[in-house]
This record gives C-alpha cells, structure tokens and sequence, in this order.
C-alpha cells in the first residue's frame, strides 16, 4: 500500500509540474508585430522551395545550414531556414536602407546561434525571424531584436532545437557552391 501511495503522490507531483510548466512555448503576447505561423513542415529537400514569408520562417528546406556569423552576401532561403529549424535566429537586414555602422550594431547584437545577412525586399530596414516567428523591425536600435533574441533563440517551437546549433555549418563560400548545386 506506501507504494501505491508513492506512485499516486509521483504521478500528482508530475501533473502538477507539466500543469504549472504549459507548453514551454515563449510568451509572446507582448511583442508588437509579431507575426506567427505554426506547423510549417521542415522535410529536407533537394531543390529549391517556395516559400509564403520574404524572409521565410519555415518550411521545407535543404541539408546544409551556414554557419553562425555575419554574412556580407544574401545567402539562400533554404540554407538559412535550416538555420532557423535548429533554433537559430536570422537577422535580415536591407542593405540600402543601412549604412556600415548600422550593420555593425546587428552585428553586435548576433546571438551565438544566429546569422546575419542582407536581404533583398525587405517591408522593413530589419526583419529578425525565428522558427515559425517574425517581426518587422524600425531599425537597428528597435528595442523589438534583444526581446526577440531572447525570446526565441533556441526556442522549443523550432523542430530540432536544443540538438544541433549553426556552429559546423557551411561557409559563404561554400553557399555559394550548394546554392548551384541545388539550383536556388
């Protein structure tokens, strides 16, 4: 019988823990202009993706990822969506709209698990997106990106998160050779 009642006490204790922890996901309710999508697929694939979102939040992507780090060139949607499954953050920034000491503070604010890039069409000077989130960004100092980095990086949300990081991945030169490889 006190083993019944260990287990019973266990069981209570673990309901009780699941019931006060939620869903892990991140509170999210106060980030103004978040958008969110949720169930986007995350197959790897050997050709190029059309993505709904510029820059994508998800989707189905290819095998390689780049590596953390700053990045001088735009690199391939299904390159840093990979990113981005592992629990990565993608700082996309619109060239034209920054100058170097701009690029410089996104630089800065990188996380260890990020990438940063310019990207053509961007609807803001900055777009900082994580799996299946995003948010459009007034500027460099927009207090919006350490929130969303802190937030989201290495989220739960993100598929493989917590098991593989943007360390060990491709370099920009190499991009550029998967990209032809893959046609994107």
């Amino acid at each position: 019988m006190p083993v019944v009642a260990g287990v019973a006490a266990l069981l209570v204790g673990v309901a009780l823990v699941l019931f006060l922890r939620g869903d892990e996901e991140p509170d999210e309710a106060e980030m103004e202009g978040l958008q969110t999508w949720s169930d986007l697929p995350n197959t790897h694939v050997e050709d190029d993706v059309s993505y709904d979102q510029a820059p994508p939040v998800g989707g189905n992507h290819i095998g390689a990822w780049m590596d953390c780090g700053a990045y001088d060139a735009p690199v391939a949607d299904e390159l840093a969506v990979h990113n981005l499954e592992h629990g990565g953050i993608w700082i996309a920034y619109d060239a034209a709209a920054l100058d170097e000491a701009q690029v410089a503070t996104l630089t800065e604010a990188l996380p260890g698990n990020g990438i940063l890039t310019p990207y053509d069409g961007l609807e803001a000077p900055v777009v900082v997106s994580s799996w299946e989130r995003q948010v459009a960004l007034d500027g460099v100092d927009d207090p919006r990106l350490a929130e969303f980095v802190s937030t989201y990086e290495n989220s739960p949300i993100a598929p493989e998160s917590g098991q593989v990081t943007c360390a060990g991945g491709i370099t920009a030169e190499q991009a550029v050779q998967v990209a032809e490889q893959y046609g994107l």
